[in-house]
């Protein structure tokens, strides 16, 4: 029924199209209400940009619902006409230069003034109550996020889902992660570099394409075409003022909106929405908007799934969640959706902000959990530290993993990293599907065949006497060296199970000439030991009696990042790869070790 009724919306919405003038068509009746498609709202500039919007029956005025996309708002008729029946007016905008908007799509940056103008007009309509909610996921959260950086006046609340809110500096962002750089994201700037989506998936060897170099070229290669965003992307290899002017890590006490952030474990972006819920309930500008912030974290990756499969793994029937999910859909839950945006521009007390405001999916023991804070009040900073006699090559190594510091000398580890053969992704955290069938999607995977690899140091803690939970943030301290002037180390955390299946839950990467400021750059000295953080995507996972905590060290995972050339030339640039001699030293001087949120079990 419901399919029916959206199809006939489209037909007599091409058909109003069709008859229309180019400032603006006129209304066409939907069940229920009615829609205007081609509304064209003008920005500070004079560039016009293209909303549908969808009315619910009757005079109003309404609360409304703002939807920006760069993809295509037209796919979003059905969720137009379901906020229209639920008495909400919808408004589904293209984001500048795409689709039926007016102007150059240059991604992030525009959408600082574009927010702030649409949710002006909206607020001058006389259909438009006052109050304004923004929702959607990836991109659509970017928008929101962004749009209040300059003002956050005209909006009453927000619902943003898998959405980064900062582009370099911190450990889990859309193009750095500690700078080493996203491939994938260079993939969806392909397919989004022109007006309409690009099918570049169709007919582009990725594999060759990850490996070209210099990496400034690989648009043209690709396109065709130099794709200006793109090479700035790459050229602003540090953090900068390019990366500092769209960035909210410094700007949450500027915001005064209630927030339902939504994020999925093995998304690239967790860590985003654990800081701006954690910011916003600190520094927001009002101790209602504080009190107001709210978090849900399940077992997803960069979509709130249909399955309760995520990756290799099945995390049972609690992780499916009905969804408003479609092509460039919401992609987040639909009841959640409509009890916020009615208890905040409705003033309906359906006991929402009664509900504790963190709710969390425990992998392992797969069950919902909810709590107060992050990280969690009652965590224990546990440090487990890295062992062996020098050997800790590959799964058939001497490595291993204990509570207990190191003992005298031990031997460092060695390993060749070649940018010619380096480890491949096996799942993770990224946002962009990797395309092109031969790479794993996101999530937790079997690591096994990269433990095979002498390239990949591997440490393995004793079978577990009783089940244990990971809640929190991870970090990984290091001591390590290199023959490189520059280089990379990564690191993994992994369950094994007792059948010998090794599975990730969280993965951390640092570009070593950011060792010490990711805004500005610094080279290694051949041989001289480095001491290191490594920022690690936060997780909660129970890992059931019998299993073995193990970490991976090794320099790259490709093509989630670029490969380092180890030349330590100027990021982009270079054709030139070499090789480098890596170590990683675990004594009572360099105590080399991964710090997990341990959190106590309760007894029964």
């Amino acid at each position: 029924m419901r399919f029916k009724a959206i199809v006939w919306l489209l037909f007599a919405a091409s058909i109003s199209s069709a008859n229309s003038s180019d400032a603006q068509v006129g209304y066409s009746s939907i069940p229920g209400g009615r829609v205007l498609l081609d509304a064209k709202v003008q920005m500070r500039d004079g560039i016009r940009l293209s909303a549908d919007i969808y009315f619910p029956a009757g005079k109003g005025p309404f609360p409304v619902v703002l939807v920006r996309t760069p993809y295509d708002n037209s796919p979003l008729a059905g969720k137009g006409l379901t906020f229209a029946k639920g008495g909400y007016v919808y408004v589904a905008q293209d984001c500048r230069g795409r689709f039926d908007s007016e102007g150059i799509y240059y991604p992030w940056t525009q959408e600082v003034t574009d927010g702030l103008d649409t949710r002006k007009w909206i607020a001058k309509q006389p259909w438009c109550n006052g109050k304004i909610a923004t929702i959607g996921g990836s991109y659509l959260g970017v928008v929101q996020w962004f749009g209040v950086q300059e003002s956050s006046e005209y909006l009453t609340a927000m619902m943003p889902s898998v959405t980064p809110t900062d582009g370099w500096r911190c450990g889990d962002n859309a193009f750095y992660v500690n700078g080493a750089f996203q491939l994938p994201v260079l993939a969806w700037g392909f397919s989004n570099q022109s007006r309409t989506r690009q099918p570049t998936d169709t007919y582009v060897d990725w594999e060759a394409l990850f490996r070209h170099l210099p990496l400034m070229d690989m648009d043209r290669v690709a396109t065709g075409n130099t794709v200006p965003f793109m090479r700035d992307w790459i050229k602003h290899s540090s953090y900068d003022d390019y990366w500092r002017r769209i960035s909210l890590e410094s700007k949450f006490d500027r915001i005064n909106v209630p927030v339902y952030n939504i994020a999925g474990w093995f998304d690239a972006y967790p860590g985003s929405a654990l800081r701006a819920f954690s910011e916003m309930r600190k520094n927001a500008a009002s101790e209602s908007v504080r009190k107001g912030q709210r978090l849900l974290i399940g077992p997803w990756p960069h979509a709130i799934s249909r399955s309760s499969t995520t990756g290799e793994i099945d995390f049972g029937p609690g992780a499916i969640v009905d969804t408003l999910e479609g092509l460039s859909g919401h992609n987040v839950p639909e009841d959640l959706a409509f009890r916020w945006f009615d208890y905040w521009l409705k003033g309906i007390d359906n006991g929402i902000m009664n509900e504790p405001p963190i709710r969390i999916f425990v992998m392992g023991e797969n069950v919902w959990r909810n709590e107060n804070e992050w990280p969690l009040a009652r965590t224990q900073f546990t440090n487990f530290y890295l062992h062996s006699d020098g050997r800790a090559n590959s799964l058939d190594g001497d490595g291993s993993l204990s509570t207990a510091p190191p003992v005298g000398a031990e031997r460092a580890d060695a390993y060749v990293y070649n940018p010619e053969n380096p480890v491949p992704t096996r799942g993770g955290n990224f946002s962009y599907s990797i395309p092109g069938g031969k790479f794993s999607t996101s999530g937790p995977h079997d690591q096994r065949p990269n433990e095979r690899r002498d390239d990949v140091l591997v440490y393995t803690g004793e079978a577990l006497k009783e089940d244990f939970e990971i809640t929190g943030p991870l970090t990984c301290k290091l001591f390590v060296s290199s023959s490189a002037p520059d280089t990379d180390f990564a690191v993994k955390l992994i369950d094994v199970h007792p059948d010998g299946r090794a599975i990730n839950y969280s993965d951390g990467m640092l570009r070593m000439r950011y060792r010490d400021s990711l805004e500005t750059s610094k080279l290694m000295e051949r041989g001289k030991v480095y001491a290191v953080t490594i920022e690690m995507f936060p997780t909660s996972i129970v890992l059931k009696k019998g299993h073995k905590i193990r970490v991976h060290v090794t320099s790259s995972d490709f093509p989630h990042f670029d490969r380092n050339p180890n030349t330590g030339h100027d990021f982009g640039i270079d054709a030139e790869v070499r090789t480098a001699d890596q170590r990683l030293y675990h004594d009572t001087r360099y105590p080399s070790r991964i710090v997990l949120p341990v959190i106590p079990r309760a007894r029964r």
